[in-house]
């Protein structure tokens, strides 16, 4: 097999040059835009048929060097196509109050999304300037206050109850941060530790026989229906039945700080560490988030920064 020559080229043949007279424009301006994909026919009938797929499942992938101009390419032929088919839907993601974690998707008529959209922010608007006028008004004060006043005489009530029943039993009931202690009387004053250990061991074990009967020796009904939740806020220090034994008296939606100081003005509670009104809000959202039984409901009042943190009201559930 004979061998060709190479051939010898000049220097102006190394490279393809175009003479511009050959042209009929001036500038690539009066040009219609290029549609399709340039010297690209088998990529232009793949994405032909990838488009053309209507089942679910199929999706198009595109690649290549950047600047190529392939994005441009493929969003005019997808223009193109979408031009002959109906105008799809707007889809919208909401909040999910059940699931925070997992928005809710809406479909909506075409158009009607930007609508939705904007009657939330006016919404938003008119709730930022109304629920303030609300929580400042005479009526909720005068309602907030009211609650309070008939939380205290319960709360005086049920002290009295318990005291009863204690002094019954020869106990002096002492209200502390801790709970609620049962301190033995003896010779008409409450005992100290070394009063009871200079007791016999018989009167210590009516001492204990005594203080188990109080233990169990159940209230009267009518106490247990006006304060079930006052009862166990009192006894264990429970902010959870403290914060529901204030709504329920209060009647009215109430921030975690409000809430807080209601429960520690009324004695139901006794402040814990420097920040009390944190860990109310903590047992509040732990009670909702994993225990549906509780009759708890979160508001919330638009806010921004540190305004936020006092957006969020409870009320009990009807």
């Amino acid at each position: 097999m004979s061998e060709t020559a190479p051939t010898a080229l000049r220097p102006e043949q190394l490279r393809l040059r175009c003479d511009p007279a050959t042209l009929d424009f001036e500038t690539t301006a009066e040009l219609p835009p290029l549609v399709g994909l340039a010297g690209q026919p088998r990529a232009a009938e793949a994405l032909a048929f990838g488009i053309g797929t209507a089942q679910s499942g199929f999706n198009v992938f595109v690649a290549g060097e950047p600047g190529t101009g392939k994005s441009t390419a493929v969003r005019a032929l997808l223009a193109e196509v979408a031009r002959g088919r109906p105008t799809p839907g707007d889809w919208c993601y909401v909040h999910n109050f059940q699931d925070a974690s997992r928005p809710r998707a809406l479909r909506l008529a075409p158009g009607e999304g930007s609508r939705l959209v904007a009657a939330l922010h006016d919404l938003v608007d008119d709730a930022r300037r109304e629920i303030p006028r609300v929580f400042e008004s005479e009526e909720y004060i005068a309602a907030r206050e009211a609650g309070m006043n008939a939380l205290n005489r319960r709360r005086q009530e049920l002290f009295a109850r318990i005291g009863g029943r204690g002094e019954e039993l020869g106990f002096a009931i002492q209200f502390t941060s801790s709970g609620v202690a049962a301190v033995p009387i003896l010779n008409g004053r409450p005992a100290g530790d070394e009063d009871i250990a200079s007791l016999t061991e018989e009167a210590r074990a009516a001492i204990r026989s005594r203080r188990e009967e109080l233990a169990k020796r159940p209230v009267s009904h009518r106490t247990r229906r006006m304060g079930e939740n006052e009862t166990a806020a009192m006894m264990h220090g429970d902010y959870l039945n403290a914060a529901l034994a204030v709504l329920r008296a209060s009647g009215c939606p109430m921030d975690g700080r409000e809430i807080t100081d209601a429960a520690i003005a009324a004695g139901l509670i006794a402040p814990i560490g420097k920040t009390p009104a944190q860990s109310m809000r903590a047992r509040l959202y732990v009670a909702l988030r994993d225990r549906p039984e509780v009759p708890l409901e979160r508001l919330f009042a638009p806010g921004r920064g540190r305004a936020r943190r006092g957006s969020v009201r409870w009320r009990l559930r009807a």
